[in-house]
This record gives structure tokens, sequence and C-alpha cells, in this order.
């Protein structure tokens, strides 16, 4: 429990300065930034727990 913790304080400390970096950079386009920024986060981590980073062999997704 004591490394999860841990790994989650040191995911917590780089998230801050990847966001002092991205704030210095990229002023007012930040929201979008973040938004683009967490939507490639839950790829990766979606990727990571289905072991695979493929999209899908089908394309686009039919409409009802």
């Amino acid at each position: 429990m004591g490394k999860a913790a841990g790994a989650m304080g040191v995911v917590f400390t780089l998230g801050a300065g990847v966001m002092a970096m991205m704030g210095a950079a990229l002023g007012a386009h930040i929201e979008a930034a973040v938004v683009g920024g967490v939507g490639l986060t839950l790829y990766g981590v979606s990727a990571l727990f289905h072991g695979k980073a493929a999209a899908p062999s089908s394309g686009m997704a039919k409409q009802a």
C-alpha cells in the first residue's frame, strides 16, 4: 500500500510540473491542450489495461 501511495504522489507531482510547463508554453490554448492530454492519457491507460494500442480494424462505428 505504501508503494501505491508513493507512486500516486509521484504521478501528481509530475502532473503538476507538466501543467506548469504547458501553461507557460501554450498560454491561451491551455484548455484545449489539457483536454487533449487527458484524452491521450485515458487512451494510454486503456491500452495498457487491455494489452493493445491499435485502433479497431473496422474503422468508424456504424450509426443505427
